[in-house]
């Protein structure tokens, strides 16, 4: 396989164990952002790599993460594992995937300033 095929596998089995197990959708922005941040995110449209109902939860918990990480807080998790949280880096480069899918044409964001509150949707062809 080339790295694109290998890259949408990935991108496909993440989303398939986010359904499969009913994972946080941190799975899934954890991918976005780790493996899309690195690279021109427009090279990949969302609905290359997702479905429209993971892309809808990317954006909401890419949308908490990017105001979150703004205003100083880092995101935090529980599970049978115990607990964490993310880095404050986590939201800029969310926010920087937002920006290159919203050049592209695929999604709708707003990345707010002040106490405001960012914004992301998909645009629907």
């Amino acid at each position: 396989m080339n790295e694109e095929a290998d890259f949408k596998a990935e991108a496909n089995r993440r989303e398939a164990d986010w359904r499969q197990y009913g994972l946080a959708v941190d799975v899934l922005t954890d991918f976005v952002f780790q493996r899309l941040s690195d690279k021109s995110a427009s090279d990949y449209k969302p609905s290359e790599l997702f479905s429209e109902e993971a892309i809808a939860a990317i954006l909401k918990q890419g949308i908490k993460t990017i105001d979150a990480n703004r205003n100083g807080h880092r995101m935090a998790w529980f599970g049978s594992d115990g607990g964490g949280s993310g880095s404050l880096e986590d939201g800029p480069k969310l926010a920087k995937v937002f920006r290159d899918w919203a050049s592209s044409g695929c999604i709708e964001f707003q990345e707010a300033s002040g106490d405001g509150v960012s914004y992301a949707r998909l645009i629907k062809r």
